[in-house]
């Protein structure tokens, strides 16, 4: 059994690997060519999903400005209400 695993590791110490260069030149390196239409595709795509993404802004702007048009009376009503509240302590203490 000795005499096997030692002519292994003589046999691992005498192994030549093969080393593939690769060329430089991108142009010897090209796949197959794109499908005619792939193209086209690619900016229909892209132009849908940059029509959605200003949709979608143009929702959260209207959103926003239905919100503002509730958040900015309560935030005044709120002021008001503290305001009114101080100016009942600061007469309540005296």
């Amino acid at each position: 059994m000795r005499r096997q695993r030692q002519t292994d590791q003589d046999h691992d110490h005498e192994t030549v690997w093969a080393v593939e260069i690769l060329p430089a030149e991108p142009n010897s390196r090209s796949g197959p060519a794109t499908p005619p239409g792939s193209s086209l595709m690619r900016s229909v795509i892209s132009i849908a999903v940059v029509a959605g993404v200003i949709g979608l802004l143009a929702l959260m702007l209207a959103f926003a400005a239905t919100v503002a048009l509730i958040a900015v009376p309560v935030a005044i009503g709120a002021g008001l209400i503290a305001w009114l509240g101080m100016k009942w302590r600061a007469a309540r203490g005296r």
